[in-house]
């Protein structure tokens, strides 16, 4: 069913006043994702994940997976965060992580349900951490983006290859194409045609996605870009990382949307992986074929530690 209205019925803010109320909120969520209503019946690595301290700490990431993938996406980089003395809770997107790689249900993919399931993290992140940052990785830097611009309880949010526009998709067309997707039967489009399911890379993640899914993706990222040209986001302290071999995102949509909230006052820290490491996409997932994580991860590291930094009071 196409959602006319998708942003006008997201949950409000309902932040966990406790880490004991953190705690039960995410045990809540288990047990919703071991007893789905979608049909969902989820890989045993692709649960939401909660790296803990067993108390509260000064600082609490959120952690948003991609596109197809799950919370196994950040297996190796959440640890290292958590080794850092931060809480980490690493959530599963509405209709990801099947058991069944080749399941149908993101044909069913809605957009409120993406914004309920991290305005939902982001309230148990509160309970976990003092002060709350938000990391989303391609469309889960398109959903980063969105908690950016309407929620003002983040220290800072964090875009890595925020996947709000895409490089295949002339950009005059998204509206149209985004919208046309969401409305004509569905089918399914595979990531790699040629090798389909015998492409090596990560067994957790799908190897096709649900052309409604791709339309729910399109719009988000115009939803973002509209909303960002239009008024000053919540969140006023954003980070947005880039790689520039990356050939799925758009980047002069990423480019733009930096300088719309620059131009709102919001304080905005870019930066840039080096072209010659001539990295893939997916520079999270250590299970990706030609994947560089040895040379990734100490980065991004370097640059969350940087983000975590008080802001300084202009």
């Amino acid at each position: 069913m196409f959602e006319l209205f998708p942003f006008r019925r997201q949950r409000s803010a309902a932040p966990a006043a406790t880490y004991d109320e953190a705690l039960r909120r995410f045990h809540q969520l288990q047990i919703r994702e071991r007893s789905p209503d979608d049909g969902c019946i989820l890989n045993e690595r692709c649960h939401s994940l909660l790296l803990d301290h067993g108390a509260q700490t000064d600082h609490a990431l959120v952690l948003i997976h991609g596109f197809t993938n799950c919370p196994y996406q950040f297996q190796q980089l959440a640890p290292l965060i958590h080794q850092q003395g931060h809480s980490v809770l690493a959530i599963r997107l509405p209709r990801h992580g099947c058991a069944d790689r080749m399941t149908a249900a993101l044909a069913e993919l809605r957009i409120g349900e993406l914004l309920d399931a991290v305005m939902e993290a982001v309230d148990i992140a509160h309970g976990l951490g003092r002060a709350v940052t938000v990391l989303g990785f391609s469309m889960g830097g398109v959903l980063a983006a969105w908690l950016a611009q309407n929620r003002a309880d983040l220290q800072r949010v964090i875009l890595v290859s925020p996947a709000v526009g895409l490089q295949a998709l002339p950009p005059h067309r998204h509206r149209l194409i985004g919208y046309g997707l969401a409305v004509l039967p569905n089918f399914f489009q595979w990531w790699h045609p040629k090798l389909k399911t015998e492409r090596i890379g990560p067994d957790h993640a799908y190897p096709r996605f649900a052309s409604r899914s791709l339309a729910v993706l399109i719009r988000l990222g115009l939803a973002v870009r509209t909303q960002a040209a239009q008024q000053r986001p919540a969140a006023t302290a954003i980070t947005v990382i880039t790689n520039p071999s990356d050939t799925v995102i758009h980047h002069p949509s990423v480019e733009r949307l930096v300088q719309n909230w620059s131009a709102h006052g919001a304080t905005v820290v870019a930066h840039t992986f080096p072209v010659e490491w001539n990295l893939l996409h997916d520079i999270i997932d250590p299970l990706q074929e030609e994947q560089q994580v040895e040379r990734v991860y100490p980065k991004l590291l370097q640059w969350i530690g940087e983000s975590l930094q008080p802001v300084p009071v202009v």
